[in-house]
């Protein structure tokens, strides 16, 4: 910040200093001249006294006459030097003022001036800074998107994997409960039945998550119709409100003119209760769940989307485990509380209706989903 001039240090306060002491000057000289020129006629009209005095004679009358003209003379030196001094002042006050007023036009045009170099310049600094942000976010959304990439490719491998392992794991479990449903109706009393129950029970489950994994891999049949979003945003939250808890607030923000999108609505409505479900898992001792939506142009791809955020004020994540995040079976919960297939299905689902899932968070700062529909 500039340090504002005092009055004393100002250049215009010197220039008035300067030019007083120069009219002060003038006076002084003028006045000299003119109280020379006084005194002078003074003393002339005292030899016209004396001569006058003087006896009569041819020499008073020459001497009277040449002291009057010299009285004549100083008079008029007088009045000129008046009329010069006066005119030297005016001069100079007039000088005075146009240099003032030519100062104090070119201090306020000088002032105009920085004020609007003030004003482009913060404009500047808020085009740069709103550039940067731009270019930071485009940024960002380029890395989530090289990261989906990379998990698409990853689950993709994966799937072709699981699928090849599935089956002939599926055919042992069929084994494995024919068997063990042969033998129940052999076992004589519910003591001898209960172990082998567990047995028939955990083979449906693991069954049950076979048929989840297959369904990853085989990447299913769906049916597409323009749905609209927000309608399957509400579903969606009737659906949780049995899983949720009193601690835990949804607030939704959802735009009235967003898009319709061409989608299967039941697998739409999966990825939302696999995203939410997470999201409240995240938040063992409650928090707030935010949901909005809107129409969004992805600037890393130049696309238009309909776009879901989800943000939970939980746990966050890691660095590591966001990598991981929609990798099968990778759970950050607790052993026996999830398979680890929710949100790699949800990943899925998204891959097959050429969207992506975005994800951002910090941990013990919460997570934040982006769901983006390609219109």
């Amino acid at each position: 910040m500039r340090k504002k001039l005092s009055k004393k240090s100002s250049p215009f306060y010197t220039l008035h200093i300067g030019l007083g002491i120069t009219l002060i000057i003038s006076l002084i000289m003028g006045w000299n001249i003119y109280w020379e020129n006084v005194k002078s006629v003074q003393s002339i009209e005292r030899r016209i006294v004396a001569w006058e005095q003087e006896p009569g004679s041819a020499l008073k009358s020459t001497k009277l006459n040449t002291l009057t003209q010299e009285k004549q003379e100083g008079q008029v030196d007088i009045a000129l030097t008046l009329i010069v001094t006066l005119m030297i002042i005016i001069l100079l006050v007039i000088t005075w003022i146009y240099i003032l007023k030519t100062l104090y036009a070119w201090q306020k045009e000088i002032t105009t001036k920085n004020q609007q170099l003030t004003h482009i310049n913060q404009h500047l600094d808020e085009l740069v800074h709103q550039r940067t942000e731009h270019l930071h976010a485009a940024y960002k959304e380029k890395q989530q998107l090289a990261m989906a990439l990379q998990q698409n490719q990853k689950l993709q491998a994966i799937g072709r994997l699981a699928a090849g392992v599935a089956h002939d794991f599926n055919n042992y479990l069929g084994i494995i409960l024919a068997h063990s449903e042969f033998l129940q109706t052999r076992l004589n009393n519910q003591t001898e039945q209960r172990p082998n129950q567990t047995i028939i029970e955990t083979t449906h489950k693991a069954s049950e998550l076979i048929k989840q994994l297959l369904t990853f891999a085989r990447r299913s049949q769906h049916h597409k119709e323009n749905v609209d979003i927000n309608t399957i945003i509400l579903e969606a939250l009737k659906l949780i409100k049995i899983n949720l808890a009193e601690n835990i607030q949804i607030i939704t923000t959802l735009a009235e003119n967003l898009q319709t999108v061409n989608a299967d609505k039941n697998q739409v409505l999966q990825v939302l209760l696999n995203v939410l479900l997470n999201a409240i898992d995240a938040m063992p001792n409650g928090g707030t769940i935010t949901i909005t939506t809107e129409n969004y142009h992805l600037q890393a791809d130049g696309k238009n989307y309909s776009k879901i955020t989800i943000t939970d004020t939980g746990i966050g994540m890691t660095q590591e485990e966001l990598e991981q995040i929609f990798e099968p079976f990778y759970s950050t919960k607790e052993v026996g509380k999830g398979t680890g297939l929710g949100l790699a299905m949800a990943f899925s689902i998204m891959q097959q209706h050429n969207g992506t899932i975005l994800v951002d968070s910090t941990k013990n700062q919460g997570s934040c989903f982006s769901i983006l529909f390609p219109l």
